[in-house]
């Protein structure tokens, strides 16, 4: 592919717009170029996919490669560091079947059922504290980012007084703005950390998902060690990031939406569909998901060749007026039979912990607002200090009142 004067994948808010909002151009390329090439942060080019029907059908399509490694895939730095071993995310057939069959326990719905219970024992505590503390509080830090933290360390094993080595060096990880030698020392850090906490529980094992991998995997040659430290490090980056994001900006949803808040309160049933509705409109994975053909193939019509980069925009997937009506606006009366979110993904990349997130959605956020029935943002919507330049978009804080 040639890069003659390729436009680059637009941001949330570039364009001095609502970040809520999808980039203009996006929605402009779904109608019109459906399948089109822009210019990617590593050089070069890639294919853009931005139609639900299309994002769907390649996300499942195995010729589309997640690994990495092979050369001209599309990454998000010139100087991409290399993700560690175990990071079965990044992995195809047969190897990322192999690790992620040996974590779908943990996983299961009917496994997270038995979490719920501490999931609102938890909750409890973080709004009491938030409720004992002075005004505005910061909601990001003290209720988004701590449930899904607790969680996982919880599940995984890991001692919560730790939390700063993976939080800090997950921050720099998903930074889109550091060189990639800082995103490197930042791996190298938690990295060393997991190496000697499974050490640990393989020497004392306890009831967790970190003494299991030790024991069951690691000590048996099912699992090497440097695996499963990059298994670990996947887990809990992915696990508490994405979720304490998903609280923040659904927060901030729910605020802009007073109705549907109201409804949402008064009718406990309607919870799960509006979480999935949330999660549908919220900005989420903003840089797309990417992929390497490893065969010629087509998507929407075009001619995919072997060797060229693939990126679906799930955000704009999701906005497709094709299957969601009205599909900028947030709807918890939508009906989502046949007409899927892609906000966890597809395919056999689909989000293994979304069942987990799940449960701290759709108990984090109506606890939160019946506890504080006048919960405000602090500052105005347009001084939020949102996380725009990282894998998810975030925010950095998210202060508010009651």
């Amino acid at each position: 592919m040639t890069d003659i004067a390729l436009e680059p994948l637009p941001n949330p808010g570039d364009e001095g717009t609502c970040p809520f909002d999808l980039p203009s151009a996006l929605a402009k390329w779904r109608e019109e170029e459906p399948v089109r090439r822009i210019s990617v942060e590593s050089g070069g080019s890639a294919w853009l996919v931005t139609r639900h029907e299309d994002v769907r059908t390649a996300l499942g399509d195995h010729r589309l490669s997640a690994d990495r490694n092979r050369p001209g895939f599309p990454h998000l730095r010139a100087d991409e560091p290399p993700m560690p071993p175990g990071t079965f995310a990044q992995y195809d057939p047969p190897e990322h079947t192999r690790i992620r069959r040996m974590l779908t326990k943990a996983f299961m719905p009917k496994n997270v059922e038995k979490l719920k219970s501490l999931i609102r024992e938890t909750v409890d505590e973080l709004l009491d504290a938030m409720e004992r503390q002075p005004q505005p509080a910061d909601l990001y830090r003290d209720f988004a980012l701590r449930l899904p933290t607790l969680t996982m360390c919880g599940l995984l094993g890991v001692p919560y007084d730790d939390r700063a080595v993976f939080q800090e060096n997950t921050q720099a990880i998903l930074n889109l703005g550091l060189p990639g030698a800082e995103v490197t020392a930042a791996y190298e850090r938690m990295l060393a950390y997991i190496g000697e906490l499974l050490d640990a529980k393989g020497l004392a094992p306890q009831d967790d998902l970190v003494s299991e991998l030790a024991v069951e995997r690691v000590a048996t040659g099912e699992l090497t060690k440097v695996e499963a430290i990059g298994v670990i490090a996947l887990l809990l980056i992915s696990g508490h990031d994405t979720t304490a994001t998903s609280i923040s900006l659904g927060t901030i949803a729910l605020l802009r939406e007073p109705d549907r808040l109201r409804r949402l309160l008064a009718e406990p049933d309607t919870v799960p569909g509006a979480v999935e509705e949330l999660l549908r409109y919220l900005p989420g994975l903003h840089t797309g998901v990417r992929r390497i053909a490893t065969a010629d193939l087509e998507i929407g019509g075009v001619t995919i060749r072997a060797g060229e980069g693939v990126i679906m925009a799930l955000n704009a997937a999701n906005r497709d007026p094709r299957v969601h009506d009205r599909a900028d606006r947030l709807d918890f009366d939508r009906d989502r039979v046949g007409r899927s979110s892609l906000a966890w993904g597809h395919g056999i990349h689909k989000c293994l912990g979304q069942s987990l997130a799940r449960a701290q959605l759709q108990i984090a956020l109506p606890a939160l607002f019946e506890r504080f029935p006048g919960l405000r943002l602090a500052v105005p919507f347009e001084e939020i200090d949102f996380r725009d330049k990282a894998l998810f978009f975030s925010v950095h804080k998210l202060p508010v009142a009651w």
